[in-house]
């Protein structure tokens, strides 16, 4: 049964012919128009009933026909889920962010109906999987530790790191001196590791000094350098000397020991606005915690960022803009600039914008996945993908949105756990030549992606146990049925243990997506 879909047009869209979900709708529907000002963001496949796919022969709805026809869908679909397909089956075309979000577990599901059936309007989870159809970036889960402390830090925190790679434990460095001579002295950005070497400067000459005079000698000599302005010269050739004999030694004990350690620390730049609006207590708790304590420190700080006071984010946001506007191209990669940028310029004043401080930045190559599982943060950012997802409409929001944002709700239910981006990247399992299979830990769905490239013409899908929603992504064939061809925008319905076999008429590789209950 070939499929009509709906289209949504969320202002979040990629605008006209160049969205791919316009390209889909409009290649498998002639009557189907595009605007070039209008946005399409998602296509839909299903059965939600906001969005109902129909049979393209007869108009009536895939869900009216399922309950005519229940055996279709499996008999384990029919048994865990009852009379409906358990899955959305999506493509999405991002232009702007979306929402900073997370989705409940079934069990926390459930209790939010119960409590609040006005913002959480069903009772089930909703897990998600995104396989990229052009690069596709996206924020997700929090980054390693690390990574996180370094936005956190602050140059007097750099300070004293620099101090210990070079041995000086013992040194008592008060906050106050460090403000006094970072801020007095001729650097653009009071680099920590110049403060250092100008500290071990001082401390040196004091040092010489005492060793050589007592106080009263030390008083005497002052009075004499002031009255000889020759002596004056003498001294400062001294100091200068003695500033690149301390360079050197400083950047040889640096190279010789730790030098991973010594690499972290001098490529790393605090963020002081986001610090700002942390709070210094709970920004230095998080910096300083044993792993132990690290999560309920990372909790302790990201939920003071997104429940602080919208002014205070918008202030500090401005501020934040208006300072990586001059720095360098090193110093703008390290701190996100572009990303920065083009969030405030979507979403001036919000929150979310800081939140990629928190979470890895991914970047999803054609083919590549993530799954988002309950209790999750994460948010779309750009590119087009297909999306699968059980049928459910709950999302807890907290940033890049002007919706409702359940502050408290997210701080409690997100897992605050640390790993890296490449960690996120969901793997398929090969199943035959042409196919690749997602098989997510739910039982609500699993996603095939199908591709027949040159110099195979044909392929017989594998037969599954549950009704399944096939998607031609590129490319052009015909099925073993003669009233099915493939195109670009072809959606397919087939039953439970149904066979197709497939043969490609273009040059270019027939590309499909299946999705399918994972029971």
């Amino acid at each position: 049964m070939q499929l009509l879909c709906a289209v949504q047009k969320y202002s979040w869209g990629k605008l006209g012919s160049a969205s791919l979900v316009a390209q889909l709708g409009q290649a498998s529907n002639p009557q189907f128009e595009v605007c070039e000002e209008s946005p399409y963001a998602e296509l839909w496949m299903g059965t939600h009933p906001n969005g109902p796919s129909v049979n393209k022969a007869t108009g009536e709805a895939l869900f009216d026909w399922l309950q005519q026809n229940p055996s279709s869908l499996g008999t384990r679909v029919r048994e865990v889920f009852g009379e409906n397909l358990p899955f959305l089956f999506k493509v999405l075309s991002v232009r702007q962010a979306l929402s900073v979000q997370a989705h409940p577990s079934k069990s926390h599901a459930e209790e939010l109906h119960r409590l609040r059936p006005d913002l959480y309007k069903d009772p089930n989870h909703k897990p998600e999987l995104a396989v990229a159809l052009t690069p596709f970036q996206a924020m997700c889960d929090f980054r390693p530790a690390e990574e996180i402390r370094g936005f956190l830090q602050s140059n007097y925190f750099h300070f004293l790191c620099l101090l210990q790679c070079l041995g000086y434990n013992s040194f008592i460095v008060p906050y106050p001196f460090y403000v006094k001579y970072a801020t007095t002295w001729a650097i653009a950005r009071m680099e920590p590791l110049a403060v250092v070497i100008y500290y071990l400067l001082w401390h040196r000459v004091a040092v010489w000094l005492h060793q050589l005079f007592t106080k009263d000698e030390l008083d005497r000599w002052v009075r004499a350098l002031q009255a000889r302005p020759k002596s004056i010269a003498q001294l400062m050739e001294w100091l200068q000397e003695e500033w690149r004999r301390i360079t050197v030694d400083v950047l040889e004990t640096l190279l010789e020991s730790m030098p991973d350690r010594l690499a972290a620390v001098i490529a790393a730049r605090g963020v002081g606005e986001l610090r700002a609006i942390v709070g210094e207590d709970t920004a230095c708790r998080f910096v300083t915690c044993d792993e132990a304590n690290q999560q309920s420190a990372l909790k302790a700080c990201f939920c003071a960022l997104i429940a602080a006071p919208s002014d205070l984010v918008a202030s500090q946001l401005t501020q934040l803009v208006e300072r990586v506007a001059a720095l360098g191209e090193a110093d703008r990669a390290h701190v996100l600039a572009p990303l920065l940028e083009e969030l405030h310029s979507q979403f001036p004043g919000d929150v979310g914008c800081f939140v990629m401080y928190f979470l890895n930045v991914i970047t999803l190559q054609p083919g590549q996945a993530l799954f988002l599982a309950p209790n999750q943060p994460h948010a779309y950012l750009s590119g087009d993908c297909v999306e699968c997802m059980a049928c459910s409409d709950n999302v807890v929001r907290a940033g890049l949105t002007p919706k409702y944002k359940d502050v408290d709700t997210l701080c409690e239910m997100l897992v605050y756990h640390c790993q890296p981006a490449e960690d996120k990247l969901f793997v398929p399992t090969r199943e035959d030549s042409c196919t690749q299979v997602f098989l997510p830990p739910v039982p609500d769905f699993a996603v095939a992606h199908i591709n027949v490239a040159p110099p195979l013409k044909q392929h017989s899908l594998r037969p599954r146990s549950t009704a399944s929603i096939l998607l031609v992504v590129r490319g052009t064939g015909s099925t073993s049925d003669p009233e099915l061809q493939l195109a670009p925008g072809t959606v397919i319905f087939l039953p439970a243990g149904a066979k197709m076999s497939v043969s490609r008429s273009s040059d270019a590789a027939l590309d499909m997506y299946q999705a399918f209950a994972n029971v």
